[in-house]
């Protein structure tokens, strides 16, 4: 995605999130359109989105397009995300936000579970 762009749609999606409440616009509604159609676009989309977050911003993330990504994808996708966990702080912490036990197969439920153990520092609410 061209960095101008790929700005752009930061901005635009964090704007929707952010905001109280939370506004489901048009940036949400392309990610999870290119989430379903072309999950390695929405790959590059959220990890865009993950080195742009603001710390408090990285749990948005994860659980909304990390999530549903692994949801749809997840079989495809997970070995990418046990690689950059083990390696990015902010994106473990994104995927410690991750939810997905009644959405993901059981297999990629484990292994997203495995690597939040093993990377992740508890998260308190």
């Amino acid at each position: 995605m061209h960095s101008q762009r790929r700005a752009r749609f930061v901005r635009k999606w964090f704007a929707e999130w952010e905001a109280e409440p939370p506004i489901y616009g048009r940036a949400s509604m392309l990610l999870n359109h290119v989430i379903e159609f072309r999950p390695d676009d929405a790959w590059e989309r959220i990890l865009a989105l993950v080195a742009d977050a603001r710390k408090e911003s990285l749990e948005f993330v994860g659980a909304g397009p990390l999530e549903d990504i692994l949801t749809l994808h997840g079989k495809t996708i997970i070995a990418r995300v046990e690689a950059l966990a083990a390696t990015d702080p902010r994106f473990a912490r994104c995927l410690a936000a991750v939810c997905g036990s009644s959405r993901f197969a059981p297999t990629i439920y484990a292994r997203v579970r495995r690597v939040v153990e093993a990377t992740s520092p508890p998260i308190h609410i």
